[in-house]
């Protein structure tokens, strides 16, 4: 289901079908005021009442058809709804990466060993930095070379924020 609908499913302890149950009324004053509609309109129990709701916003264009009604279960009649959802957008995005784990450190510092960085150490400043950089990069391109691959990026839940994902790497953390 798409992040911003919102569909509510579930049994109440008052009837729907009776328009002078006082709960009734103040549940419909809600779902009102909330600019929720309910959906089933026929009975889904044994004895006649509408029990079993299915709930979406007014404004949401959210349900495919009318509500249809299967088989009873036990005392309540399955309610089948299609619905419509859109599926989130999803975006290719393209990174790059390094396996550093994969460098050889003893490869390495030899390589480093037989640059012109331990060699023969330029006397500016600037030339230094230059030197330092070149050889680094080199090195780091023969050792692990650049890698690159398209990613899906998935727009995150509205309920998935910072803190959730600051516990989820605690637990990780905590079962290594």
């Amino acid at each position: 289901m798409s992040s911003d609908k919102l569909l509510i499913t579930g049994e109440f302890n008052f009837h729907m079908d009776v328009p002078t149950d006082p709960n009734n009324i103040h549940f419909r004053d809600l779902l009102d005021a909330m600019g929720l509609v309910q959906h089933v309109k026929q009975p889904t129990h044994i004895h006649g009442h509408t029990l079993d709701l299915i709930i979406t916003r007014q404004s949401d264009d959210f349900t495919a058809e009318e509500p249809l009604f299967d088989r009873f279960i036990f005392d309540h009649v399955a309610v089948i709804c299609s619905l419509r959802t859109r599926r989130p957008v999803v975006e290719l995005k393209h990174a790059e990466y390094r396996k550093l784990k994969s460098i050889d450190s003893v490869l390495f510092a030899e390589d480093i060993r037989n640059s012109t960085l331990y060699i023969d150490l330029p006397d500016n400043l600037d030339k230094l930095v230059n030197c330092y950089n070149t050889t680094l990069s080199s090195l780091l391109n023969k050792q692990s070379p650049m890698q690159s691959r398209k990613m899906r990026n998935r727009p995150k839940p509205p309920w998935f924020d910072d803190e959730i994902m600051q516990a989820r790497g605690d637990r990780r953390k905590a079962e290594k």
